[in-house]
């Protein structure tokens, strides 16, 4: 199903627990609807030449801010959507997005290595589907990095100089779980050092972008999971439930101030009794398979893109968060 048959459909159903909780839990028809109508982003709404100075919104994250897709070969950012590039046209702000696929925490502090088959940083590269299978091919950033060798060292020189910043959204934290897929004993210990790493590097990222005299909104998108039946990803000790509770503690820190915006909760509801965000098409969809890869589709995006923009929104009107709350309870 297309977002636009998700706009006509939201208006004539007004009844159920997922509509419900899509219209008001979340506004994300109305600011679903909203960001597919201003059509596919144009190259400019990415500024990948513009000098810091000329965007307003900084992008931070992995292949989720950056729009990857594993089946375009060779790599073109053109054909490459994110949530950033999506949002920043209904709200109005230039982005500079400087995210990078593959992107751990460690990777993005420069402290440990991006996911593997990728590397961010100076030289970035990322793992494409060729015909004979994976390969590991040079890829370009939306944003040049300018001598800078991290993401991190790249947000701090751009909030650094840029005296216009309004919005800094950022994710980070999915990939540092890679670990866990090939664990066979001990995986509850090494899932709890993970976190507390990552607990730690989101710590110095958001010092660093507060330390930069930036007092503006931060968003940071939670994950999505893959199945949403699984419990062993969504459980109570499910592995996206620590790894977005983790996000969450952090980044809501007083010292930090940040929101976050509930992915998670979003593609829960868009995939509805089913739990399969496949099925819902959320995920890119593998070449002449049913199956899904793990990465957004632009139905995704688009849903992730709401969520964010839904949080800016309050952020700038908090009492339609509160009205929205009251509508809930009712």
């Amino acid at each position: 199903m297309t977002l636009t048959n998700m706009c006509v459909e939201g208006k004539e159903r007004g009844r159920g627990k997922w509509a419900h909780m899509i219209r008001n839990r979340f506004g994300l028809v109305a600011l679903g609807c909203l960001i597919w109508s201003a059509g596919p982003p144009s190259a400019v709404a990415q500024n990948p030449a513009n000098p810091a100075q000329n965007t307003t919104y900084l992008a931070l994250g992995d292949s989720l801010a950056f729009g990857f897709n594993p089946f375009v070969n060779p790599p073109d950012a053109s054909k490459y959507v994110g949530y950033p590039a999506i949002i920043s046209i209904p709200l109005n702000l230039n982005v500079a997005n400087a995210s990078c696929p593959g992107e751990t925490s460690n990777s993005f502090v420069n402290t440990g290595a991006a996911l593997p088959g990728f590397t961010c940083g100076a030289n970035p590269t990322a793992t494409v589907f060729g015909t004979s299978g994976p390969v590991s091919v040079p890829i370009s950033l939306f944003v040049p990095y300018n001598g800078a060798i991290s993401q991190l060292e790249y947000a701090a020189h751009y909030l650094n100089t840029n005296p216009n910043p309004k919005l800094v959204t950022i994710n980070i934290g999915g990939n540092d779980l890679a670990p866990l897929l090939t664990c066979t004993s001990g995986c509850d210990v090494l899932a709890a050092t993970l976190l507390n790493n990552l607990a730690n590097n989101l710590a110095v990222i958001y010092s660093t972008i507060r330390g930069s005299g930036y007092a503006g909104p931060i968003i940071a998108a939670n994950y999505y999971a893959f199945n949403f039946k699984d419990p062993l990803q969504v459980g109570p000790s499910g592995a996206f439930t620590a790894l977005n509770a983790t996000i969450a503690f952090v980044t809501t820190l007083p010292q930090f101030g940040g929101k976050v915006a509930d992915v998670f909760g979003a593609f829960q509801a868009f995939s509805g009794g089913s739990g399969d965000p496949c099925r819902a098409g959320l995920l890119l969809k593998i070449p002449n398979s049913n199956a899904c890869d793990t990465h957004p589709s632009r139905l995704g995006q688009a849903v992730i893109a709401a969520t964010v923009a839904y949080q800016f929104q309050n952020l700038q009107h908090p009492h339609n968060q509160k009205d929205g709350e009251h509508k809930e309870n009712q």
